[in-house]
C-alpha cells in the first residue's frame, strides 16, 4: 500500500461473510470467495491524496 496517499481500503462482501479493513489488517487477507461463479460485494478506496503522481486503479470485470 503506497503511503501517504491511501487513507483506507474497505473491501465487504457480505454473503461470503468477508468483511475487511486496511490499514486495521495489515496485510488483508481473504478466504476462497466463490467457487468460480463470482461474488457480489464492493471494494471502497479513499485517498488522502489529491495530489497529481498519485496512484490510480481500476477494478475491472475480466470478460
Amino acid at each position: 500500500m503506497p503511503e501517504p496517499c491511501l487513507h483506507k481500503i474497505d473491501a465487504d462482501f457480505p454473503k461470503q461473510n468477508e468483511k475487511h479493513t486496511w490499514p486495521v489488517e495489515n496485510p488483508v487477507q481473504f478466504t476462497l470467495l466463490d467457487d468460480g461463479t463470482g461474488a457480489e460485494g464492493t471494494i471502497t478506496i479513499t485517498s488522502k491524496c489529491s495530489k497529481s503522481g498519485c496512484p490510480k486503479a481500476e477494478l475491472k470485470e475480466k470478460e
